[in-house]
C-alpha cells in the first residue's frame, strides 16, 4: 500500500508535459537557453518560465552588465550545496522584511562598501576574533534592531 501511495505521490509531482515546447521559444531565446535544451522537455513549468524571464532579462543587459552576471552565475556554480542553502535562507529572510527594512540593510551594506578598505580589514578581523558566543549576540542585537522597525 505504501508503494502505490508513493507512486501515486510521485506522478502527481513530476510535470509530465512541459506547458513551454522548445520550438516555442523565439530563436533569441533559444540562444540564450541552448544549454537547457536537452533537458527542457523534462523541466517543470516553473523552472521553464523563470530560465524564459531571464532570457529576456538577459535581451536588455548593457555588456558590462551580462559580466556582472556571468562572474555571479560561476560563483553560484562554485558553491556548496550548503553555502547555496545559506544564501537562499537568506535571501527569504530579505523577502520577508518589510520595505522600510531592506532599505536600512541596503544602506548599511552601501556603508560599509564605502569604508576604506583598512576599515574594512580591521572590521573583518574583528568580526574574526569574536567568539562564538559573541558574534551571536551581536547577530541576536541586529535581529531586535530588524524587529523594532517592523
Amino acid at each position: 500500500m505504501k508503494l502505490i501511495i508513493s507512486l501515486c505521490l510521485l506522478l502527481l509531482s513530476t510535470n509530465i508535459y512541459a506547458t513551454t515546447q522548445w520550438t516555442d521559444l523565439t530563436q533569441e531565446q533559444q540562444q540564450i537557453l541552448k544549454q537547457f535544451e536537452s533537458d527542457w522537455s523534462s523541466m517543470p513549468e516553473g523552472k521553464q518560465q523563470r530560465l524564459i524571464r531571464g532570457a529576456d532579462r538577459w535581451k536588455t543587459m548593457s555588456p558590462e552588465q551580462r559580466e556582472v552576471a556571468k562572474k555571479r552565475m560561476q560563483r553560484w556554480k562554485n558553491m556548496t550545496p550548503q553555502q547555496r542553502k545559506l544564501i537562499r535562507k537568506r535571501m527569504q529572510a530579505f523577502k520577508d522584511m518589510t520595505p522600510e527594512q531592506r532599505q536600512r540593510l541596503r544602506n548599511k551594506r552601501q556603508w560599509f562598501r564605502d569604508l576604506s578598505p583598512e576599515d574594512k580589514q580591521q572590521m573583518r578581523e574583528r568580526w574574526q576574533n569574536m567568539t562564538p558566543q559573541q558574534r551571536q549576540l551581536m547577530r541576536q542585537r541586529f535581529d531586535r534592531q530588524m524587529m523594532r522597525t517592523r
